[in-house]
């Protein structure tokens, strides 16, 4: 087991405690392709992942150089099974309370090349 691992296992540990943690779904707009033979016609119903997260009631002021607006909100968790938050932006965002938000900026927090959690800042 590597450190980054051990990090993974302790902040998806802590985000699936309901005490500690919230659900949300990331909620990837593009539309995959059906058919491999006909790649112009896509489904339609874009992926979705279901994940937990952290509020950061610390008021953290910007997320990988972009700062956190009024009605912004900030929130940490792990990656999803499958996907790489950094490449997340413009994606959608459904939290516990249903509400709809737009991922705006994500900040890694890395250990080698393995992302063990995330900061991503969502806006409408």
């Amino acid at each position: 087991m590597t450190i980054a691992s051990e990090f993974i296992d302790m902040a998806k540990e802590m985000l699936d405690d309901p005490e500690i943690g919230s659900d949300g779904t990331l909620i990837d707009p593009s539309l995959a392709a059906s058919d491999t033979d006909e790649p112009w016609k896509t489904t339609s119903t874009p992926t979705s992942y279901p994940m937990r997260l952290f509020y950061d009631s610390e008021g953290r002021k910007t997320v990988n150089g972009s700062m956190v607006e009024s009605g912004e909100k900030v929130f940490i968790a792990y990656e999803p099974d499958g996907v790489n938050l950094e490449r997340c932006v413009g994606w959608d965002f459904i939290d516990h309370n249903s509400r709809n938000w737009k991922v705006l900026a994500v900040e890694a927090i890395s250990t080698g090349n393995t992302n063990v959690i995330c900061y991503v800042k969502i806006g409408s």
